[in-house]
């Protein structure tokens, strides 16, 4: 083992401008009080203020600095600005739902407090997609007192899908965008993209201001944003000690872990905030320092902080450590985020996530965690001989940190990373999303391609090749996807395609459920199998559907056995797995309901058949176990009887993704167009067509009971 200590990073003195030199007015006193008492303040506090005007300025603007540097305090002085001088709404855009009502409630203390200088109360809602949520309405205008909105940027990209919430959408005058790295996230970077593109290009554009510790080079953004001003510095307050700790032996570095944590915890007043790669990994070290070190811990023992954790697991375990009764948290990098979760030790235990590297980006990220207020942070980083990161090369990165570039997600620059398949067909998905979203805001006139490119080119991709956004289009308007179609040189929304955006479902999604009902109804002329279909069904459906399966669970021989045994037994029937999934090796067609559903795993023949039959049966499980939750059997019963983990702590997301799902596919059952194919395509008498009306309503009211 070898400990390579690196210099510090930061200040210990207090800078020696006071909040008095900036010569700020009231309410903004009062604000720097509630937010920041008995501070100084910080250089990226005094550049943003006095060199990039944030309080006198129109400009949009950008802010860099590093973790605990005040850039909270800059966005909601930025966000009262707006809403006190323009008597309009403000939007904080958060990346994860637990910061975003971290910031409700400290915004909640802030207009309480602030009441009585302003003169009126200021109102504060949060709005991230949460299920408890989906049925709030978007008033306008907005109240007497001002308003700020807290949101994600799925909350917003999904509203903006919906021309009823434009007025609502106009009347921000500022945005401010938290965690604004987020915009180069494979999976959600094009989401906050589009978000900030159609801010941009509004009648009435409003202030935009980005925030984010680890930007890299911001001239692309800069460019993007214009007119845009820049505050950056990369002093940081308090200091950050950091070092390298070489473990060459794969068996020992585990010791190497536990002897550093024993020794931070050694000493009175420390705390530690270690990064794993793996759920597992997380709860599996938890358990290891609690035995190991016992009440050098804490009361609590370590605690394991995950995203598969309920959101009330999660606030209690923040309670627990910042009460003190546990003094170690291991997290996944669900934390690293942003979630304010203060320690003086963070240690990051693996440099890899799944086959590649940590970046650097995040690495300083995570690190920055340590040190809170005027306390100085310590950050160990843990290399393992087996790890992508070499010395040399990860102390030369910490030394002199680069984040990336900030690049278009929404339009990426390869087409590989931005092409999802769908059975023999391929699309720019990302690209195809934007495009359905912008012509079902005008689904009455549509839009031309000239028009699409218009917006496309206020992208921070500054431009998209014509043959790309054909390419998305020609997807759109696929007889399997049905969500788009061309008249003359107009493109507009299909009945689906604008049920699918504004329900928020993912189009993959909705495509594949209306091709499955169009399939069954052409095979089907008795319409028996729709008869037959239960409440399992959907819940069957839903689980085929889902991007993320959710209950950790691999497939045996034993779960086939299961799954036959449950429903011989069980009351409920469902037709999807009797008709298509049931059956051993060789003698399942799950590959025909998957192939309908376009959502069939890659492979041919009977490789091919396989995957299908045993991703059928494990989406039948979890069917079953959400039936069985439904009609409560208790998690540990559940538990017990289908040998799965973690039952209490999916539910939430479970809550979440399939009551969206469902809502989705209620509207989708009542839509007219699956009657015009009953009489176009299969003939169908008015006798039929009544028949599979009422069948669908049955189904819609099904999935609205679940």
């Amino acid at each position: 083992m070898k400990r390579i200590e690196l210099p510090s990073v930061g200040e210990s003195d207090d800078p020696q401008t006071q909040w008095s030199d900036l010569n700020l007015s009231s309410p903004w006193n009062e604000l720097v009080h509630i937010v920041a008492p008995d501070s100084n303040p910080s250089d990226i506090q005094i550049k943003a203020i006095r060199e990039a005007k944030l309080m006198t300025s129109r400009r949009n603007l950008i802010i860099a600095g590093p973790t605990n540097s005040g850039k909270t305090l800059l966005a909601y002085m930025a966000l009262l600005r707006g809403m006190v001088q323009k008597g309009k709404r403000v939007l904080l855009l958060e990346p994860l739902r637990a910061i975003a009502q971290e910031k409700f409630d400290e915004l909640e203390c802030v207009a309480e407090t602030m009441k009585g200088t302003l003169g009126r109360r200021i109102g504060v809602v949060v709005t991230t997609g949460d299920y408890r949520l989906s049925e709030e309405t978007m008033q306008s205008p907005p109240p007497d007192g001002g308003e700020i909105v807290i949101a994600t940027p799925e909350r917003l990209e999904a509203i903006m899908r919906n021309p009823e919430f434009d007025e609502w959408i106009n009347s921000f005058a500022v945005v401010v965008v938290d965690e604004a790295h987020l915009l180069s996230d494979r999976t959600r970077g094009g989401t906050l993209e589009y978000v900030i593109t159609s801010f941009k290009t509004s009648k009435h554009p409003p202030r935009l201001v980005l925030l984010s510790a680890t930007l890299g080079d911001t001239e692309g953004l800069e460019k993007w944003l214009e007119p845009c001003d820049v505050a950056a510095s990369s002093l940081r307050r308090p200091v950050l000690k950091r070092a390298i700790v070489s473990v060459e032996d794969e068996e020992e570095w585990k010791t190497c872990v536990t002897a550093s944590v024993r020794e931070i915890l050694a000493v009175p007043g420390t705390s530690v905030l270690m990064f794993v790669y793996q759920t597992k990994s997380a709860e599996a070290m938890a358990r290891e320092l609690t035995g190991e070190l016992g009440e050098l811990c804490g009361a609590a023992g370590a605690l394991a902080y995950h995203a598969r954790l309920s959101a009330a697991t999660k606030s209690s375990i923040r309670d627990t450590y910042l009460g003190g009764q546990s003094r170690c948290v291991i997290s996944t990098t669900a934390l690293a985020m942003g979630v304010n979760l203060p320690a003086t030790h963070v240690v990051v235990r693996d440099l890899m996530q799944g086959f590649g590297q940590v970046g650097i980006d995040t690495l300083v990220q995570m690190s920055g965690r340590a040190g809170r207020g005027k306390n100085d942070g310590h950050a160990l980083f843990v290399l393992k001989q087996s790890d992508a990161w070499k010395l040399p090369e990860l102390e030369s990165a910490l030394l002199s940190p680069q984040p990336p570039t900030i690049q278009s997600q929404l339009v990426p620059a390869s087409d590989e990373s931005g092409w999802r398949s769908r059975g023999d067909h391929s699309a720019p998905l990302a690209l195809a999303e934007v495009l359905l979203s912008l012509v079902t805001r005008r689904s009455e006139s549509g839009m031309t391609m000239d028009e699409m490119e218009e917006f496309m080119s206020g992208t921070l991709a500054g431009s998209v090749q014509r043959e790309s956004i054909g390419s998305a289009l020609t997807w759109l308007a696929n007889p399997m996807q049905v969500l788009a179609f061309e008249a003359g040189s107009i493109w507009k929304p299909t009945v689906l395609g604008q049920t699918s955006i504004q329900a928020s479902l993912d189009l993959p999604i909705a495509a594949g459920l209306a091709n499955l009902l169009r399939d069954i109804l052409s095979i089907d002329e008795d319409d028996a199998i729709l008869g037959r279909m239960e409440m399992i069904d959907l819940l069957v459906l839903t689980e085929l559907l889902a991007g993320r399966p959710g209950l950790p669970k691999r497939f045996s021989k034993e779960i086939v056995g299961q799954v036959d045994g449950w429903f011989e037994q069980a009351d409920a029937k469902s037709q999807v797995f009797l008709e298509w999934i049931r059956g051993q090796e060789g003698f399942s067609k799950a590959d025909e309901v998957l192939g309908s559903l376009g959502m069939a795993p890659a492979g041919n023949g009977k490789s091919g058949a396989e995957k299908c039959r045993q991703t059928g049966y494990l989406a039948t499980l979890r069917a079953i176990v959400m039936w069985q939750r439904a009609h409560g059997i208790p998690v540990a019963d559940v538990q017990r009887r289908w040998k799965v983990k973690d039952v209490a702590e999916v539910e939430e997301s479970w809550r979440d993704d399939r009551l969206f799902m469902l809502a989705g596919m209620s509207r989708i059952f009542e839509l007219r167009c699956f009657y015009y194919h009953l009489k176009e395509e299969c003939g169908a008498d008015d006798e039929r067509i009544h028949r599979v009306k009422r069948q669908l309503q049955r189904m819609a009211s099904m999935a609205r009971q679940l």
